[in-house]
């Protein structure tokens, strides 16, 4: 029963992001121009993650860490990049925020 529940969610999954793209596609030849914008996105955040990857570590911090939870150095790496990414867009987020915030104020 499990393993039945398993593959239906794999194939949940497969249906949802191959409609997600289908219609991402459609709306990139639909409307080129408004598009662009979210390649832009896209790229904003991909920028982000790279810096994220390029400031993070593949050092374990504690010792043992590798073999209890078998997790390479790399995977290390991209957890990192991750939680840094993620910081990253927090702060982006806030800092944009607050800014609009004062905008209105002296419109």
């Amino acid at each position: 029963m499990i393993d039945f529940a398993i593959y239906a969610a794999y194939v949940l999954i497969a249906i949802c992001a191959i409609t997600a793209i289908v219609f991402g596609v459609m709306h990139l030849l639909r409307d080129p121009k408004q598009a662009l914008w979210s390649v832009v996105g896209v790229v904003v955040v991909a920028v982000v993650f790279g810096i994220g990857y390029a400031l993070s570590s593949s050092d374990f911090t504690f010792p043992g860490m590798e073999e209890k939870f078998s997790i390479s150095p790399s995977g290390v790496q991209m957890v990192g990049a991750g939680i840094i990414t993620f910081y990253l867009l927090a702060g982006i987020t806030i800092v944009a925020g607050v800014v609009t915030e004062v905008m209105n104020v002296f419109k």
